[in-house]
């Protein structure tokens, strides 16, 4: 068991009286990055009870801010990437104080994020439709959930945090730049590692983002330039075109799914990345070691 933040999400058709409607939740583990958004599955009630106005900006709100806990939005603050932690949901509860709202962050203990959302339908929002069981089958693992696991696969091969850099920026040349998820370097860089969620709905996204970060990898791999690596502190590394790339990925469960994991896959193969499943995350750390032990001979 460990202890999810969490926040349930609340339309007030009238902010200007008490009466609400709870419509969605969101909970998290900032120090392992699992973060779910969860929405009540039937808004039959809520129809009665908000107007379509209401229920649009709701619904806006609510697609924002899947993005951002899918990691379907690299949002930046200050230059860095945004924390998802206990302040940022407080930020978020003290901000939105009109038709959508959020409640003061409290603590839970679950296994996961998932779990904590299962624990909140339960008792604080009654979904009409609560076949909680089903809903832990059909887990989805977004972005966020994937950089957990490699996370966590790469602290348990006991990797120096000196040489475990995450959220950091890739230059080619003046022109071109791209953020990685994680990259194993100190002055030099032996791996960057990135991952990919292809269970998500909105594909599209995902197609784009690929599209995107590839683009500035191809333009390493074939590049006669300088590339460098930034941290957010502006710790720099240099990146030679030949260094190793992998991918980790949480595989696709519908046809139009394995479609865009089809597409992605040609990409990944054009920019020579090895491409990994999130079962596979410790098999990705076990690389960054024999990469270590060897550039230190």
């Amino acid at each position: 068991m460990a202890k999810q933040i969490f926040s349930v999400i609340r339309c007030f058709p009238n902010p200007n009286t008490d009466e609400f409607v709870n419509i969605a939740a969101i909970a998290g583990n900032p120090e392992t990055g699992d973060w779910a958004l969860r929405q009540l599955s039937n808004e039959s009630r809520v129809k009665k009870f908000a107007g379509e106005s209401s229920i649009k900006v709701a619904h806006g709100f609510l697609e924002t801010l899947s993005a951002i806990v899918n990691g379907e939005s690299a949002l930046r603050v200050e230059g860095s990437p945004l924390i998802l932690d206990e302040s940022w949901l407080t930020e978020l509860s003290s901000d939105f104080r009109n038709t959508v709202q959020l409640t003061k962050p409290r603590v839970l203990l679950a296994e996961d994020a998932s779990e904590a959302l299962d624990i909140i339908f339960q008792t604080i929002i009654i979904d009409p439709v609560s076949k909680f069981e089903k809903v832990r089958k059909e887990k989805i693992l977004n972005r966020n959930s994937l950089k957990a696991a490699m996370l966590a696969s790469y602290k348990k091969a006991s990797i120096d945090n000196k040489l475990l850099l995450q959220d950091v920026d890739l230059y080619v040349g003046d022109k071109l730049h791209a953020s990685v998820d994680f990259a194993i370097a100190n002055g030099s860089t032996l791996q960057l590692c990135q991952a990919y969620s292809f269970q998500l709905s909105n594909l599209d996204a995902v197609r784009d983002g690929v599209k995107s970060w590839a683009y500035t990898l191809r333009s390493l791999r074939d590049s006669h330039e300088s590339a460098k690596l930034f941290t957010s502190e502006m710790k720099k590394s240099d990146v030679i075109p030949e260094v190793e790339i992998q991918v980790v990925v949480a595989k696709p469960r519908t046809e139009l799914q394995e479609i865009a994991f089809e597409e992605a896959q040609e990409v990944f193969t054009e920019i020579d990345a090895m491409v990994r499943t999130a079962e596979e995350s410790e098999l990705v750390a076990n690389r960054a070691v024999e990469l270590i032990s060897d550039h230190t001979a």
